[in-house]
């Protein structure tokens, strides 16, 4: 991590995710049963899900807001995934998507989280599992697009910051307190969500920074608590693997010192920022 980049003792993130899209492969439903074999003695789990679609940055454009409409597609490849016994460790691959995802076996608990350069290991390790299953069905290796980095945190309601939804802008400061209004009451939650510019260091734009924050409560107890979600997206910095690996390094920077921007000092306390 970059000198001066926050660091905090007590993250609390549940999740972590390191992705690639790519030039679609001849990868049919079949394949990634196959596939499933050679991940099959550390991620045990198979299951099978919609697709996702692609998404790609663009700069320069002007975006239109998307108009509701109903398609009927006809996917030619699910997407599957491969779970660790715990569910704590997810491979996820489609014709044209490869990601892998941390997720921590307690939600309420980010202090499990094993750190940046873990999971990225996990992403190559299980990338080149790919790359060799390719290569041995002659099959191209993956043409990568877009990458992406994704953060989710779970941050609990905390003494004397915040205790209800409408308290969010204590903890997260890229809300504000509604409790200034001369008619409206006290809001019941607050979400919110903001595009910022990624800029490499030497200022080109480098790709995208998404930020999501909604309000959630957990299932069993009703407690609540704010879902915040920071997604780093772009094209690679170069070719191949090594290209994505540039934009994992800057768009988790981005994330990193994104989140210590839009969240309170008093939570940074909580939290053990060092």
């Amino acid at each position: 991590m970059a000198s001066g980049t926050p660091n905090f003792e007590r993250p609390p993130v549940i999740e972590v995710a390191i992705g690639v899209q790519f030039e679609t492969l001849p990868l049919t439903t079949a394949h990634l049963g196959v596939l499933w074999q050679d991940y099959r003695e550390k991620l045990p789990k198979l299951r099978e899900v919609a697709p996702l679609e692609g998404v790609v940055e663009r700069f320069g454009v002007r975006q239109r807001p998307a108009r509701p409409r109903i398609a009927f597609v006809e996917h030619t490849t699910n997407r599957v995934w491969f779970l660790s016994e715990a569910e704590d460790e997810l491979v996820q691959a489609q014709a044209d998507r490869f990601i892998y995802n941390w997720r921590a076996a307690k939600e309420r608990d980010g202090r499990e989280y094993p750190r940046f350069e873990a999971v990225e290991a996990g992403f190559l390790s299980a990338f080149e599992t790919l790359g060799a299953f390719l290569a041995r069905n002659d099959l191209d290796e993956p043409n990568i697009t877009q990458c992406e980095v994704t953060y989710v945190n779970h941050i609990l309601p905390a003494e004397d910051v915040w205790h209800t939804h409408a308290e969010a802008g204590r903890a997260v400061t890229l809300v504000s307190e509604t409790n200034r209004f001369f008619f409206l009451p006290t809001a019941e939650d607050i979400r919110a969500s903001a595009r910022f510019l990624i800029r490499a260091p030497d200022e080109n734009v480098a790709g995208r920074l998404h930020i999501e924050l909604e309000p959630r409560y957990f299932v069993e107890d009703d407690t609540p608590l704010l879902l915040l979600k920071l997604t780093a997206r772009g094209a690679p910095l170069g070719k191949g693997l090594e290209g994505a690996r540039d934009f994992f390094a800057i768009g988790r920077e981005w994330i990193v010192r994104g989140f210590a921007d839009i969240t309170s000092p008093e939570m940074h306390r909580i939290w053990g920022r060092r």
